[in-house]
């Protein structure tokens, strides 16, 4: 029977021997290069941040890592749009047909009238009494009209008005509100409507008592025609809210706020938006799409390692060289990126990888590299296609090398070679070779 001593005392041993096996060394090694690559990376890759408060003057000028939209400002570009757009106007049924008919009404009733009048002076019948039978029943007739007028007025335009003037109030007066109806006139904007066409009835070669009559009729007649449609309005505008045409967009490279502008509230938004303020805090987006690059790297690595150079994962010594390798260039990287992109010599890991480790190993490790530094180097398209080509003509040029001269050799053929891509890409982007 087994004792408890000697139970623990196996557990023991295994546990020691998990530690010292092979597999848990290579886990390691891994473990702590990708995260030492990753706190390299991110340190290069993270925007600086700034010390700015609002309302004081910026000692800096910031520009922008990526297209930020100035929300305030957009808004404030809407909202204006939106504010100038017109209300929409509905229908109101039959409040159009109800101004024709009452203004027709109106001359008709008075047409009637006079007509009545001169029939009676034909026939010998008019009187005092008929004259205020007619005057009193026309006062009645347009009343039910809503036109409020005098017994003075309605004599006046019954008995004391002359037939010419009469047709050339009745022509001013009816030619009005027939312009009116095809305007839009609305509770709001009723009373502005009225005194705007009795002004305009002020200017007509009328005596001042029929213009006064007229102000009268026309004030009884007119009507809210239309009415706005809160429902439709509000859309439109909203669409006009939502409408990108009136985004404002600081695009990639460019100023987001100059050394000695004052940070108003709009910049400050976006460079927080943009994470460079010391406040901001961590980004933890950034942090996590970086890290799913570089384990998608590693992995990448591991597999082509598995499948083309499975000699060099077993021993541990080879895997301490290319970890170290690798983590050496991406500090370099990431200190020589603060004065050029274009200096960073990242030919040395795979020249170096095909030299003491294997030379199919040292095309990946290039290829691996030369995109993770490109986030140091801020997407660089130089420096990506410098890295890819100028690394891999090193590792050739280097393979079976074993003397000094044909190393330092392969070195300045690298260097020519970086010089020659770097006038090709000035040549295709159609700018001078500095």
């Amino acid at each position: 029977m087994v004792s408890a001593k000697t139970k623990e005392g196996n557990i023991f041993v295994r546990t020691a021997a998990f530690f010292k096996s092979k597999a848990f060394q290579r886990a390691v090694i891994v473990v702590v290069t990708v995260t030492a690559a990753f706190f390299i990376v991110h340190s290069g890759t993270a925007p600086k941040k700034y010390k700015l408060e609002l309302g004081k003057v910026s000692k800096y000028t910031i520009l922008a890592p990526r297209d930020v939209v100035n929300e305030i400002k957009s808004r404030q570009n809407a909202e204006k749009a939106a504010s100038a757009l017109p209300e929409v106007m509905s229908e109101i049924t039959g409040a159009s047909v109800d101004m024709l008919n009452g203004i027709y009404g109106f001359f008709r009733y008075l047409k009637e009238g006079r007509d009545a009048l001169d029939s009676g002076s034909r026939g010998g019948n008019a009187g005092a009494g008929t004259e205020i039978y007619e005057v009193n029943r026309f006062l009645r007739r347009v009343e039910e009209l809503g036109v409020p007028l005098s017994d003075e007025q309605a004599a006046y335009l019954l008995l004391r008005t002359g037939a010419d003037e009469l047709n050339r109030f009745e022509n001013a007066v009816v030619g009005l509100i027939s312009e009116a109806v095809k305007k839009d006139i609305t509770k709001d904007n009723l009373a502005e409507s009225v005194i705007g066409f009795q002004n305009r009835l002020q200017s007509v070669s009328l005596n001042q008592e029929l213009k006064n009559i007229g102000a009268s009729v026309i004030k009884a007649v007119l009507k809210p025609n239309k009415s706005v449609d809160t429902k439709a309005t509000e859309e439109r505008r909203n669409e006009i809210l939502n409408d990108p045409k009136y985004k404002e967009i600081v695009a990639k490279g460019k100023p987001v706020i100059y050394a000695g502008d004052t940070v108003t509230e709009e910049k400050y938004r976006m460079l927080e938006e943009l994470n460079l303020l010391e406040e901001s805090g961590f980004d933890f987006v950034l942090a996590g799409g970086l890290l799913m690059i570089i384990l998608l790297l590693t992995a990448l690595l591991l597999l082509y390692m598995r499948s083309f150079c499975g000699q060099v994962l077993q021993k541990r010594d080879e895997l301490v060289l290319l970890a170290a390798i690798i983590l050496f260039t991406l500090l370099l990287a990431r200190l020589i990126n603060e004065y050029s992109a274009l200096a960073i010599p990242v030919f040395i890991a795979p020249m170096l990888i095909a030299i003491l480790i294997d030379l199919k190993l040292a095309i990946m490790v290039n290829l691996v590299l030369a995109v993770a530094i490109s986030f140091i180097t801020k997407g660089n398209l130089d420096f990506l296609f410098i890295t890819v080509i100028s690394g891999s003509f090193g590792a050739f040029l280097v393979h079976k090398a074993n003397q000094r001269s044909t190393l330092s050799i392969a070195g300045l053929l690298v260097g020519l070679l970086n010089l020659f891509i770097t006038v090709c890409f000035g040549a295709i982007e159609k700018m001078e070779v500095r």
